[in-house]
């Protein structure tokens, strides 16, 4: 049990850091610069982790003969060009046009989207039919990426301190559109 939840932990750690799902939370989180923003932010990316992680651990190869993975990147890659476009046309900081709970939409989705078919879901996949133990994989998943997101986070709230909020909203909205366009191009 403790042999399947440290090498998850270590292996999805090290999958996942700076990964495009990390680049992303750090982008978003430079641009929403409230600290409630910020917990939306975790909680929304976290709730994505886990459903799209959460579901490969369960699941294993049943999601990908129902869905094909060429599908899911698409529309993901499609997803973040489109939330980068949203960043660069807004006026304003965006928050009232998401509505309350916007950070947290934002981040729910681009995460859980983000994350099927990535390489951080497969090995979640992998690890879960390794050692046959749904639960220490998944506790070791979830505190690798939760663990990975608070410092994406925490890195994106520097960045919102010391850069003008003009110039981190068309950042993070170029981000995006660069993180979709590597999506869709396979990389």
């Amino acid at each position: 049990m403790l042999e399947a939840f440290a090498a998850s932990f270590i292996a999805i750690a090290l999958a996942e850091f700076a990964d495009k799902t990390q680049l992303a939370v750090l982008a978003l989180s430079s641009r929403y610069s409230e600290r409630r923003d910020h917990l939306r932010i975790f909680a929304g990316a976290f709730l994505g982790f886990a459903l799209a992680d959460g579901l490969a651990i369960l699941f294993g190869g049943l999601i990908s003969s129902y869905v094909s993975v060429s599908a899911i990147r698409s529309f993901s890659g499609l997803a973040f060009v489109a939330f980068g476009l949203l960043f660069l046309i807004e006026k304003g900081d965006g928050a009232e046009k998401l509505g309350n709970g916007g950070s947290f939409m934002v981040a729910f989705s681009m995460i859980a989207l983000n994350e099927f078919g990535d390489k951080t879901q497969l090995a979640s996949m992998v690890l879960a039919a390794r050692f046959s133990q749904v639960l220490p994989v998944f506790l070791g998943v979830m505190l690798a990426l939760g663990m990975l997101t608070v410092m994406a986070i925490a890195c994106g709230k520097r960045v919102c301190g010391v850069v003008p909020e003009a110039k981190v909203k068309r950042a993070a909205g170029i981000v995006f559109i660069l993180l979709g366009l590597s999506t869709l191009l396979g990389y």
